[in-house]
């Protein structure tokens, strides 16, 4: 497991330009939460993990293929996971994340974030 790192780059052009590329979800307790995402080619999106959720610990644990992936930040127990595809790419892309974190129940838990990337004309 590979902690997710600041790209300088990545996470400066997600502040600037990234859009959210998501609608809400819930995290599967103990097994895999599935994920679907989309983004235009060539620009940045961030993933918001921890709206009802505090994030402990999060670890990048398969790259995506297509694209690159880097921290876009963290406040109040809340992630953010920055995408942006390579230049040009149009097409799918998946990446997965582990993540440790606290449920309005309190009790600390895992699920692994499976994201399903789809990079739009």
């Amino acid at each position: 497991m590979t902690a997710l790192a600041a790209t300088p780059a990545l996470a400066f052009a997600a502040a600037a330009q990234g859009a959210r590329c998501t609608s809400n979800f819930t995290f599967v307790a103990g097994g895999v939460t599935e994920v679907e995402a989309r983004t235009p080619r060539d620009q940045t999106c961030v993933l918001n993990y921890g709206r009802r959720s505090a994030i402990l610990s999060y670890a990048l644990v398969n790259p995506p293929a297509r694209g690159i992936i880097g921290s876009a930040g963290n406040s109040d127990g809340r992630y953010r996971t920055a995408y942006r595809p390579n230049p040009g790419y149009v097409g799918p892309d998946v990446f997965e994340v582990d993540i440790r974190y606290i449920p309005q129940s309190g009790q600390a838990r895992n699920t692994r974030v499976r994201v399903r990337m789809t990079v739009q004309p």
